[in-house]
């Protein structure tokens, strides 16, 4: 069990120096989604593009680096429970001075998750004194379960509001997109019977006076004599 601590020690800090030197000499830009590094794209998923927002990923690391650390290197029970605490307290200043997440409901959950994590960090206190009773430490013990499953069910509670707000938005799309195929059709058809319409007034070219409706007589191939004409040509003769 020593062993695998100090392994998981080891492995989180050079991973997460590794990623901090990485990002370090690297722009937002080329470690954003579906550029020339999409292996990063869970890494800064909704993340705001700045260089604070990254800095979350490295604490992320860091932070159980360091709780290994704690487990390890800190004999004293007292202290470990102060370190822990020292360490929720500094991840709920970046994350309430810098915010981030793009989603400002997310770092608000993210806040309320550390306080709860500081909540039960001290509870801690009531199990490593000795001189605390025997009843007030299973009155500790109910406490921290009550805790922990009061955070349980509201995470559970704003995972499945969110998943029922995205099934109600899906259901809303897949209507929309019906009724807008429903009218498109029924426009087309209308358009349809439109144009029949107009093309079955239109007047045959063998009607006998096309001219009341606008178009000209059709005009003969032979040639159309008259009398008073006739009568001018015998004159000049």
């Amino acid at each position: 069990m020593i062993a695998a601590s100090y392994l998981f020690f080891y492995v989180a800090v050079c991973f997460g120096v590794g990623i901090a030197l990485h990002i370090r000499f690297k722009r937002r830009a080329e470690l954003d989604m579906g550029n020339a590094y999409p292996q990063y794209e869970t890494l800064f998923e909704f993340l705001k593009p700045t260089k604070s927002a990254q800095v979350y990923i490295i604490l992320f690391i860091l932070r159980r680096a360091l709780f290994a650390g704690v487990l390890l290197f800190i004999s004293t029970n007292f202290f470990q429970v102060f370190a822990l605490n020292f360490i929720s307290l500094a991840q709920i200043m970046y994350l309430m001075l810098l915010k981030p997440f793009e989603d400002p409901h997310v770092n608000k959950i993210e806040v309320f998750n550390e306080i709860v994590v500081m909540i039960c960090n001290y509870h801690l206190l009531f199990f490593i004194d000795k001189t605390i009773s025997t009843k007030l430490k299973y009155m500790a013990g109910w406490s921290l379960d009550l805790i922990i499953i009061l955070q349980f069910f509201f995470n559970s509670y704003l995972y499945i509001k969110e998943i029922g707000r995205k099934f109600k938005l899906y259901v809303k799309g897949c209507w929309y997109r019906r009724r807008a195929r429903a009218a498109q059709k029924y426009n087309m058809e209308l358009e349809a019977e439109e144009n029949k319409a107009s093309v079955e007034k239109l007047p045959s070219m063998d009607s006998p006076e096309p001219y009341r409706l606008g178009l000209e007589a059709p005009v003969s191939a032979k040639p159309v004599f008259r009398r008073d004409n006739l009568l001018n040509e015998l004159q000049d003769e």
